[in-house]
């Protein structure tokens, strides 16, 4: 890699950071860094999904950090930040596909222990932090705003609500120990 470049990589994911004291010479190292990725990949049967790559300047000058970069044989615009690539709405059925699933596991039976302040934060608490991922929010912000960006119902009240749910459906008659139907 060239001069005050380095790669940093997790899983499938590699980030090239160069250091440059200009954008112009940033630009250069790109282009340099780019050219010796492209060519490994190649040697070794791989590809760039140009769809999940970006570039961001970061700069303590008050510049314009955006411009165009070449990216394989692509021409990608930088970016003014890092962002999840996930939309808001792939993240919310992500939280709900799993993590609300499981939250709400036999809410049926422990429901009424949210009437109690302490394990009421506790779940909260838990709802929160997919809730965080899913608004793109600070963690300063208040959790009632944090819900409604997120599009979701407070876990206590649809704990609450699966109880009241269970509790007024109508019990299925269970059998004697002879095999019996009970009729009574």
């Amino acid at each position: 890699m060239p001069e005050n470049t380095f790669l940093v990589g997790y899983a499938h994911d590699i980030a090239a950071v160069i250091e440059a004291r200009n954008p112009e010479l940033g630009i250069l190292q790109h282009k340099q860094v780019m050219r010796r990725v492209n060519a490994w990949m190649e040697n070794h049967g791989l590809h760039l999904d140009l769809t999940k790559t970006e570039i961001v300047m970061l700069t303590r000058k008050r510049i314009c950090t955006i411009t165009e970069m070449r990216v394989g044989s692509e021409i990608t615009e930088t970016k003014v930040s890092a962002r999840s690539r996930r939309s808001k709405t792939e993240q919310k059925e992500a939280f709900d596909g799993c993590g609300g699933i499981q939250l709400l596991y036999g809410a049926e039976i422990w429901a009424s222990a949210l009437n109690t302040a302490k394990y009421r934060k506790r779940i909260t608490v838990v709802q929160r932090r997919g809730a965080l991922r899913v608004a793109c929010s600070n963690r300063t912000v208040s959790e009632a705003a944090m819900l409604v960006v997120a599009g979701k119902i407070p876990i206590d009240l649809l704990a609450k609500e699966r109880k009241r749910i269970f509790d007024t459906r109508p019990r299925r008659r269970g059998r004697d120990t002879d095999g019996q139907t009970d009729t009574s």
